[in-house]
């Protein structure tokens, strides 16, 4: 009998430690999966999977970004950085590959954590390669950055509208701010405003505010003969539809 219980009781022993092994080399696993080195060796099997011809400028542009990132434990400038993120989200927009596009996303945030967060080109990029991964709430408060720091570039005013109309559903009351904000402080730039606004004011059928900002444009830029296509285009469906005419001199927009 004592020796059956001993026997019973060095068996369980043994399961609980199979056991407990088993957790470790299955938490083991778990936390490997999630390292870089794996992440980049399923990257490179998928590289190996690609075509020849694609290879061969993935393997450059690797091989220059991995170039780069020797560069950085000497630097003390975001070059080394920047350029290497530039190479990594290349390959990865190119190939539909989220591993390069992740691993730009790091060194973007490295720069931030050396270099401070007062760049707005950073910002813009980084918005995108938030886009790419379909991370929208990021990318816009991204591009929200890069509107504070940067509040006479259009693009930035753009990129953010975009992402709200395209992919965060968000309502007129949200976007609409946006286009005036950004005519409110652009020197440069409104053109590419407007016409932007234009084409949204349409997707909301305010076809009227649409031909005005057409309008606006022509008015800025007397050759510019898609604001006049467009222009015209709107007129006629308008007039179609028997509502009023707007003057092609009118700078304000109808309500």
């Amino acid at each position: 009998m004592e020796l059956n219980n001993q026997a019973h009781n060095h068996g369980g022993k043994t399961k609980k430690i199979a056991l407990l092994m088993l957790v470790v080399f299955g938490a083991a696993g778990f936390w490997y999966m999630k390292s870089d080195g794996y992440q980049y060796e399923q990257f490179e099997k998928k590289v190996a999977a690609l075509e020849s011809s694609k290879q061969d400028a993935i393997n450059e542009d690797i091989r220059q970004a991995l170039g780069w990132e020797d560069q950085i434990s000497g630097s003390d400038k975001p070059v080394p950085y920047t350029e290497a993120a530039r190479y990594w989200r290349r390959i990865g927009e190119a190939n539909q590959l989220d591993y390069p596009i992740e691993r730009a996303l790091r060194l973007y945030n490295d720069v931030f954590d050396k270099f401070g967060e007062d760049n707005a080109g950073l910002w813009q990029n980084v918005g995108g390669i938030y886009k790419v991964l379909e991370r929208y709430d990021e990318a816009a408060d991204a591009y929200e950055k890069a509107m504070i720091l940067e509040p006479g570039k259009a693009s930035h005013y753009i990129k953010l509208a975009d992402v709200y109309r395209f992919h965060l559903d968000r309502p007129p009351e949200d976007i609409l701010p946006i286009y005036e904000d950004a005519l409110s402080r652009l020197v440069f730039g409104a053109v590419d405003i407007l016409k932007s606004r234009a084409v949204y004011y349409e997707e909301i059928d305010q076809q009227k505010n649409a031909l005005v900002d057409w309008a606006r444009i022509y008015a800025f830029e007397p050759d510019n003969t898609e604001a006049r296509k467009e222009y015209e285009r709107l007129l006629v469906y308008l007039e179609s539809i028997g509502e009023g005419i707007v003057d092609i001199t009118s700078t304000s927009t109808v309500e």
